[in-house]
């Protein structure tokens, strides 16, 4: 018997000795994997344009109705690499869609470009009071076409008052933008 208690030892040991090596070959070959950085991923160029909100002609907030405008200027930064990107002119979104345009700048470079130069699409009901808004996205999605696309949209958003009364509704999303109103603790 002590024979074949021998060659189980011998065997066991072979077997333990084999699991030990492969073990500390893989500790060396994961220490070595695990020395070098992880690869970082490209940052994304990526981003929607934005409004000089400031600069836009007519100015915000009102329109007046004697002054409706015959032309629309956005200037409009775009960050993405490349100059191109859509435009929509909309009256009381998302009911009337006057205007929707591609814009390409030859140059292709990116950065601010020439203001957006929209004739007047459509004049409003002069009876009643409007928003007017120009939303730009480097796109729109295909099936809603007033949804931009993971980068988002920048928008510039006018009151147009025919009356110039100042009776026009003005939505106040409250303090904190969320449309909560407040009791004032009463």
């Amino acid at each position: 018997m002590g024979g074949l208690g021998t060659l189980r030892f011998r065997r066991a040991a072979a077997v333990a000795a084999t699991a030990a090596l492969a073990a500390a070959s893989v500790r060396a070959l994961g220490a070595c994997i695990l020395a070098d950085p992880p690869a970082e991923l490209p940052p994304s160029t990526l981003h929607r344009p934005v409004i000089y909100q400031d600069e836009v002609v007519p100015p915000q907030p009102v329109i007046p109705a004697q002054a409706w405008p015959r032309d629309f200027l956005i200037p409009i930064e775009v960050f993405s690499g490349t100059s191109s990107f859509w435009w929509q002119f909309w009256v009381d979104y998302p009911n009337t869609l006057c205007f929707r345009e591609f814009h390409q700048d030859s140059t292709g470079d990116g950065g601010a470009t020439p203001p957006i130069d929209i004739p007047a699409p459509c004049t409003p009901d002069p009876s009643s009071c409007h928003v007017v808004q120009v939303f730009v996205a480097l796109d729109f999605n295909d099936h809603f076409r007033h949804v931009p696309d993971q980068y988002g949209a920048d928008s510039v958003t006018w009151l147009y008052d025919p009356s110039e009364s100042g009776g026009c509704p003005v939505y106040d999303a409250g303090p904190f933008a969320d449309g909560a109103v407040l009791d004032g603790g009463e």
